[in-house]
């Protein structure tokens, strides 16, 4: 009967080793993962710069393309600050999805290079966020870049993992949208 008592005790402790073991490995291996993530996609459209710069930089245009607007209609929707470029803020709340709320607000703009934003979806994800603008061959390629901190937390790092498919696969949309919008626009000034 000891023998058996020592056999079990033996296996518990066997059982929390192993299982101690496991979850300092996975901690581990979190924490060499990257603490910054950047996820980028990249689309050609056949439209004139300047009807892509400006629809990047006119938050009063972002309902037509940003991903999030378009999967959920029930968004109420404002702009703050300037009315373009620098100190724009694009603001959606009250969705539905995953992304029940959110932010976008542009930083620093270059025509014919680059708009910087900064960009929150809802209460977790904050991130900085880069477009740039390239001409190729008769077109132009819009590439959106967004990178964010994602700490020290392995977790964290491990959720990171998991996150990147599903913002890449919503900057895309929102490029796609970009691109069917921008490119059935005749003026520089649509709209208006």
């Amino acid at each position: 009967m000891n023998q058996e008592a020592d056999n079990k005790a033996k296996k518990r402790w066997l059982t929390v080793a192993v299982v101690s073991g496991l979850i300092v490995l996975v901690l581990g291996i979190g924490m060499l993962l990257p603490a910054e993530q950047t996820v980028k996609r990249s689309l050609a459209m056949q439209a004139p710069e300047l009807v892509i710069y400006q629809t990047l930089t006119q938050p009063k245009r972002y309902s037509r393309w940003l991903p999030w607007l378009q999967r959920d209609p029930t968004f109420n929707t404002r702009q703050e600050g300037a009315e373009q470029g620098e100190g724009a803020v694009f603001v959606w709340e009250g969705g539905q999805g995953r992304q029940s709320e959110g932010r976008l607000e542009i930083d620093r703009t270059e025509r014919g290079a680059f708009i910087i934003h900064r960009l929150q979806l809802g209460t977790h994800v904050e991130a900085r966020g880069r477009f740039e603008i390239e001409p190729e061959r008769g077109r132009y390629r819009v590439t959106w870049r967004v990178t964010r901190d994602v700490g020290l937390n392995p977790l964290r790092r491990y959720q990171a993992i998991m996150f990147e498919d599903r913002l890449g696969s919503d900057l895309l949309s929102g490029l796609t949208y970009l691109k069917v919008y921008v490119e059935t626009q005749r003026s520089p000034f649509p709209d208006e």
